[in-house]
């Protein structure tokens, strides 16, 4: 390999509060500067998160789209190429994987590689047809559970050979707890993700009366913003639960929010992994989640956390009451999670797997 450091370029859409944006604001982090060269791409704007890497002198570049078609991001981004010729673009999520793609293939670009965040259940025809195509003019992709990799390979059609299987990964020091906090006296449950179907919040609001008949004081914090909003606030309005649930912007850092949390809840419908879910255990916090392909990747329950049947509030709430009931129960569990995210989730071990895949290809590209 030669000494000139290796081009990266990441393409996504804004930076915000999102596990795939968490994940490459991380990653890029840890990148070994010595090799690598990276710069992030933001399509439309930058996000509350790209202040941390331009903290640290890294370059954050915003790409306009100013309409569905995004023909003006595919030519902004083919110039950006032209010119400046990085040797990888590695492309997350609908918007970055479609038109980082799509510009990264005009403008031929040695290597281009794709992270599959989530199983997408919701996709149309047509995304899956455009997934599809572009699938040909990619090198590799990357799964973040073993759950999105045989989804990709079956509903996406993508090659088998092309996908492998690298874990999300978080950055443990920010969020390790060594003392186990649970207050009885007023617990708070949270639950931080999208307001969308998917995250299934509804289901938990749904299950909050029967907490409530037990443990009166009970809180619950929803984290996240989103298009069910409205319909989630009318929920706990029609329901009378004002005074025990709270919608919360996601603004604050989630370290803060976890460190006030006595019991983390994951009601999701379908998971490509959950990053906050990792996080969660890392605060050594005891987590209800739903029990649902890739999150069964991380949650044995019983040992490392409790599963739930989805769209079941009743199974949801005897779940949570579980552990308020037991607060021996809760802190074992809640142990045991931490200590397996530890020692199979941090950022450092998880980027080194990307490192690794990143250099095979690049070597095998320079030695032909």
């Amino acid at each position: 390999m030669s000494n000139q450091k290796i081009k990266i370029y990441y393409i996504l859409g804004p930076l915000g509060y999102g596990g795939a944006e968490r994940l490459v604001v991380d990653m890029v982090k840890n990148l070994d500067k010595n090799i690598f060269l990276p710069k992030v791409f933001c399509i439309r704007s930058k996000g509350a998160l790209a202040v941390e890497l331009e903290k640290i002198g890294l370059e954050v570049v915003v790409v306009p789209k100013k309409n569905k078609f995004g023909l003006d991001t595919i030519v902004a981004l083919t110039k950006i190429f032209k010119k400046e010729k990085p040797d990888i673009v590695h492309t997350h999520l609908f918007v970055g994987d479609t038109w980082g793609r799509l510009a990264a293939v005009l403008a031929r670009v040695p290597l281009i590689f794709c992270t599959e965040h989530n199983i997408n259940m919701d996709e149309g025809f047509f995304r899956r047809q455009l997934k599809l195509v572009l699938s040909f003019f990619t090198n590799k992709f990357f799964a973040v559970s073993k759950a999105v990799k045989t989804h990709s390979i079956k509903k996406d059609k993508i090659s088998a050979k092309k996908m492998q299987v690298i874990y999300n990964g978080i950055d443990i020091n920010k969020f390790k707890q060594s003392e186990f906090k649970f207050n009885l006296q007023n617990p708070i449950l949270t639950c931080v993700g999208r307001l969308e179907e998917q995250k299934g919040q509804r289901y938990l609001i749904a299950a909050m009366p029967e907490i409530i008949k037990k443990y009166p004081s009970v809180c619950l914090w929803l984290v996240g913003s989103g298009s069910q909003q409205v319909v989630l606030e009318n929920q706990i309005k029609n329901l009378n639960l004002n005074n025990n649930v709270s919608l919360i912007p996601a603004t604050q850092a989630v370290s803060d929010i976890l460190n006030q949390t006595d019991i983390f809840v994951l009601p999701s419908l379908w998971e490509g992994l959950g990053i906050v879910l990792l996080e969660a255990l890392a605060s050594f916090k005891p987590v209800v989640a739903s029990q649902i392909l890739a999150v069964d990747e991380i949650i044995v329950h019983n040992k490392t956390g409790l599963l739930a049947t989805p769209k079941d509030s009743h199974d949801l709430a005897q779940k949570i009451l579980m552990y308020l009931d037991d607060q021996n129960l809760a802190k074992a569990l809640a142990k045991a999670g931490q200590q397996m995210v530890i020692d199979n989730f941090g950022i450092k071990k998880i980027t080194s797997l990307y490192q690794k895949e990143y250099l095979n290809f690049y070597e095998g590209l320079t030695n032909k």
